[in-house]
């Protein structure tokens, strides 16, 4: 679909439709993932056969409710839905503000984390970073997502060279698109960040690729870096992060929930100044890594336990 024709794009939509249109009629519910592909025919048909449709924005100034009604089709298209998922207030406020006289109702949550997710214990952490191949002696920065220009890549690892306290950074992510992905279109300037971040970083960075055990990886490191430029906030491997108790460092973006700074759960840094500050804190001081250890976990069982959110979620599912 993402390198082919116009006919092919056709071809993938009309097969997409019938699919929907056979399963359909089975499921009562259906949750839109954001601006994905035939997310428009979903809405349409769902309204058409009187099913339950909620939108879910997945990226502020990709897929928010005020940036799609920009085109006026697109305003009226999604109007269609039954309910709105927010991820955060920002995006609620975008959803209201573009539809004013709407009555639907909007589900303000971030998503759950996987109980996979958890911290593990010193000796835990010793035998994950031996099975994973990571140095034990030295304390582990990671990063997750694609190696492209949203995510902060490649000034990151300028940032990140000029600490004086010795780190190991492991990027855990895709670097390498394969032809006719998502992503293939972007691979010129990935495989560039990927060569930049090696020559700059030598043996003190690890990319990993796309890989299925993200949770251990995490478990294995010591300080989770967010340093995307534009998400969804809270993307959902920051909650992951926290939930297995890493202090989390995150560049200040749009739509951050205040309860997530209320609650010191995580660090927030505007430019390279700040980074380099707080993240050189963490790295020569382990008690202060414990600190934010604890309130991320804290928050994280609070404010993030995928049994109280499914449970909210389904409640308001039933309401619409």
């Amino acid at each position: 679909f993402y390198t082919g024709s116009i006919g092919t794009k056709i071809s993938a939509r009309l097969h997409f439709f019938f699919y929907l249109a056979i399963q359909g009629i089975r499921h009562k519910y259906w949750l839109i993932y954001g601006k994905t592909l035939g997310n428009r025919i979903a809405i349409i048909l769902g309204f058409l056969m009187r099913r339950k449709v909620v939108f879910r924005s997945t990226l502020a100034g990709f897929d928010d409710i005020k940036t799609l009604a920009k085109r006026p089709y697109n305003k009226h298209i999604y109007s269609f839905a039954s309910g709105y998922w927010a991820l955060n207030n920002w995006f609620a406020k975008a959803y209201h503000e573009t539809y004013k006289a709407s009555k639907r109702s909007v589900f303000i949550s971030a998503q759950g984390v996987n109980e996979k997710f958890r911290p593990v214990t010193a000796e835990q952490k010793r035998v994950l970073r031996q099975k994973l191949k990571l140095p034990y002696d030295l304390p582990i920065i990671i990063m997750v997502g694609h190696v492209t220009r949203r995510k902060g890549f490649p000034e990151i690892f300028d940032w990140l060279k000029s600490l004086k306290k010795e780190f190991h950074l492991v990027i855990v992510g895709n670097y390498s698109p394969t032809t006719g992905s998502r992503l293939s279109k972007h691979y010129d300037a990935m495989q560039n960040n990927y060569t930049y971040g090696k020559t700059n970083l030598g043996d003190s960075v690890t990319f990993t690729g796309e890989v299925y055990n993200v949770f251990e990886y995490l478990q294995a490191a010591d300080i989770f870096l967010h340093a995307s430029y534009l998400e969804g906030f809270p993307p959902n491997v920051l909650n992951e992060a926290m939930a297995c108790g890493l202090p989390c460092l995150v560049r200040k973006i749009i739509g951050i929930d205040n309860k997530y700074i209320e609650q010191k759960a995580i660090t927030l840094f505007n430019n390279k100044q700040e980074l380099k500050a707080q993240m050189q804190d963490l790295l020569y001081s382990k008690s202060l890594r414990e600190h934010y250890s604890k309130n991320a976990e804290k928050f994280s069982d609070e404010q993030l336990e995928i049994g109280s959110i499914t449970q909210n979620f389904i409640q308001w599912l039933n309401s619409l």
